[in-house]
Parts: structure tokens; C-alpha cells; sequence
């Protein structure tokens, strides 16, 4: 089982969010798209605004949520 299927199958709200994050950010790690989308949790409803909350906290943790 994926580490997105455990998040799914215990909140598919957050799953969602984390799926429209990996999305619009395909450089970071799955472990910073579920903190920033937990982080952006007011946004779940708008994805556009979603993406840019999690923007500013990838931003800021690039460094530890870059792959490769």
C-alpha cells in the first residue's frame, strides 16, 4: 500500500488535497505535499488557493521536500 492510499483511506479530503498539490508541484516529496496540505487545510475547497498556500510553505522548505 502507497503512502497516499493510508492517507486516503483515513481522511479523503486531505488525499485530494495532497493529489491537486502533486499536481502543481512534482518536485517535492509526498511528506511536504500532506504537511502543506494540513498546513492549508481553510483551502481544501479552492484548488487555486490551495496551490498557492502550499507554494509559500514549499518555499520556505525546499530544501528538505526536494526530490532527487
Amino acid at each position: 500500500m502507497s503512502e497516499l492510499d493510508d492517507v486516503e483511506s483515513r481522511n479523503p479530503a486531505l488525499a485530494i488535497a495532497v493529489r491537486v498539490l502533486a499536481g502543481a508541484f512534482r518536485w517535492a516529496a509526498t511528506h511536504c505535499l500532506k504537511e502543506a496540505a494540513q498546513n492549508c487545510k481553510q483551502h481544501w475547497k479552492h484548488p487555486k488557493a490551495l496551490v498557492n498556500c502550499a507554494k509559500h510553505f514549499l518555499q520556505s522548505n525546499r530544501g528538505r521536500c526536494a526530490l532527487g
